[in-house]
């Protein structure tokens, strides 16, 4: 028996707290419900009162719920506008790091909105040297893609075109299996996108072609995002979609 199918039959056939805890925040998230996301972090102190990652798990709810009013205020959701407190603790958090788990990126993958741009490339560096290893843990697999899904939507929007690169044939090694389609649907979204910036207008049918697949999948809140997305960069550059 592996060792997370005994831990699973311990729970009594209960997800983990990590499991459990980022599934959660995802749905709330991903559907902009603030009120369920307020009453998740009751219930998240209720069911893990003695958790050893509350204090990090509490600043993800927390800075979420920052965007979340900021963005039912404003229709924008911006990292910077989080209380400073909230930002300093997760700062220091994520300085603190030594040596990089799936819990670090978890966290890291929901705090990248506070990362200053000019630390990303340092950070994706240690990231990426240590991310290989995990290449063969399907279970992280996920992890991993969300993480530099974000990273490149990141990178892109801050100019940093070059260090985006780098990520792209990193999402494409792992999501090369079956079981990763929806996140091989963003690498040819990603892919699209570089492509486009490097001035190649064919890239648009391609971009939007990753779009319709979302939406075909009933991945709308994906579908919406990816749209969202290349409708600025069209925008930036003035061309018509």
């Amino acid at each position: 028996m592996e060792v997370d199918e005994f831990l699973y039959l311990h729970r009594d056939y209960q997800e983990s707290e990590s499991s459990w805890f980022y599934s959660s925040i995802g749905k709330f998230g991903n559907h902009n419900d603030l009120a369920a996301l307020k009453k998740f972090k009751q219930d998240y102190l209720s069911k893990y009162p003695n958790s050893e990652h509350q204090e990090e798990r509490l600043l993800q709810i927390d800075f979420r719920v920052e965007q979340l009013t900021f963005y039912y205020a404003t229709g924008e959701i911006v990292g910077g506008t989080v209380e400073p407190q909230i930002k300093e603790d997760i700062q220091k958090l994520l300085r603190n790091i030594q040596a990089w788990t799936m819990e670090d990126y978890r966290f890291f993958c929901n705090v990248m909105d506070l990362v200053d741009i000019f630390d990303m490339p340092q950070y994706f560096k240690l990231l990426l040297n240590s991310i290989d290893q995990y290449k063969d843990f399907e279970d992280g697999k996920p992890i991993i893609c969300t993480l530099l899904i974000n990273g490149m939507t990141k990178l892109i929007f801050s100019n940093m075109l070059e260090e985006a690169v780098k990520i792209l044939p990193v999402l494409n090694d792992f999501t090369k299996e079956i079981n990763q389609m929806f996140y091989r649907n963003y690498y040819f979204f990603f892919k699209a996108l570089v492509s486009l910036l490097k001035g190649n207008q064919d890239a648009i049918a391609k971009a939007n072609r990753t779009i319709e697949i979302f939406r075909d999948l009933e991945y709308e809140f994906h579908a919406e995002i990816a749209d969202r997305i290349l409708k600025e960069i069209l925008s930036e550059a003035d061309i018509q979609n």
